[in-house]
């Protein structure tokens, strides 16, 4: 009777310190692959911002007209009356309503509308980031977007190391000069196997919301 005892005793001893510690240790290391491909961005707060559609603009020349009060404002730049009546007229000349146009050279514009949609234009004027709107609306800002961008930049030049992450953060509409997304990676991992090693510098980030519309863009160098 003992003996039975003593056995059932050693076979609980082996259940109890080899065979749960092993489960839990599979479990840990689970959970540790799971936390890796997480894309550590904090969940999204929002906050208003001093001028309308615009989150932040850094080094950059600004201007937002609103077409309907035919008011224009200007970030880093002073501009007397005289000078700020003639953009308003020349710019309302244009038919464009609610977009984000970024000056590529000269007068080239390319113009983000707020269906998501853009083209590229020739404007007469003088901003690198020229806004236009229909009337004044209150802006709200992620916090987050400027993290997420910064995300983007370092998943790139771990690209060789970790592809997925670096993948997972395009949209599955995503689309360029290349093709759809799916064409897109292909191109990109074409790409690896000639790169010694990939520095990325961002600089001059400029965070703003298309008016009349739930799209942000991001300008940067």
């Amino acid at each position: 009777m003992k003996k039975g005892w003593i056995i059932i005793l050693i076979v609980a001893f082996f259940v109890v310190f080899f065979i749960f510690p092993k489960k839990e240790k599979r479990k840990s290391e689970s959970e540790r692959h799971v936390n890796l491909v997480k894309i550590p961005i904090k969940r999204a707060s929002f906050k208003k911002t001093k001028i309308p559609f615009v989150i932040k603009a850094d080094h950059k020349t600004v201007y937002i007209l609103l077409k309907d009060s035919r008011k224009l404002l200007t970030i880093n730049k002073n501009l007397n009356g005289r000078m700020r009546n003639l953009i308003i007229r020349r710019i309302s000349r244009y038919p464009l309503n609610n977009c984000i146009c970024y000056r590529l050279a000269k007068r080239r514009f390319i113009c983000i509308f707020s269906d998501g949609k853009y083209k590229e234009t020739t404007i007469k004027a003088t901003c690198d980031i020229l806004i236009i709107a229909k009337k004044e609306e209150a802006t709200l800002a992620p916090d987050n977007l400027e993290e997420f961008i910064k995300f983007w930049e370092k998943s790139w030049e771990n690209i060789k190391e970790d592809f997925n992450t670096y993948e997972s953060l395009y949209s599955e509409r995503f689309k360029n000069v290349y093709g759809n997304k799916k064409e897109w990676m292909d191109f990109r991992k074409k790409d690896l196997p000639k790169l010694k090693y990939i520095d990325i510098i961002l600089d001059n980030l400029c965070v703003f919301k298309i008016p009349d519309s739930n799209y942000y863009v991001a300008i940067f160098d």
